[in-house]
């Protein structure tokens, strides 16, 4: 299992003739998404710990950006409820509700019997 200070090796994201202030908004914009879509696909695939705090720095030096991007990106997270700030400012991946795994599986229902009328 994956600590909460610990991460996976992965490829960084940033890349090295590029620093954060010598990026224009369009391209720190791509990089924000890219840290976003990175995290996401890890916490789908639960390389995230459930309910421990993430820890910024470790996060950002795994995937080789600055703070600052992946702020953004956490940001981002939060607004699509994948992840949860702590009264204390922790930022954390909550473990799914009972009526979220309901909501998944009344959905594949749905796709699944779709997808095989169409075949």
């Amino acid at each position: 299992m994956i600590t909460p200070t610990t991460y996976p090796a992965m490829e960084n994201l940033s890349s090295s003739s590029n620093t954060s202030a010598s990026l224009s908004s369009d391209e720190s914009q791509d990089l924000v998404q890219e840290v976003y879509a990175t995290l996401l696909d890890m916490i789908q695939r639960g390389q995230l710990p459930i309910d421990q705090p993430l820890q910024e720095r470790n996060l950002a030096g795994a995937l080789g950006v600055s703070r600052t991007p992946l702020r953004e990106a956490m940001s981002r997270l939060i607004g699509a409820g994948f992840a949860v700030r702590t009264a204390r400012g922790q930022l954390i991946v909550p473990e799914p509700t009972l009526r979220q795994y309901l909501e998944i599986f009344q959905m594949r229902l749905l796709l699944e019997g779709d997808a095989a009328a169409s075949a």
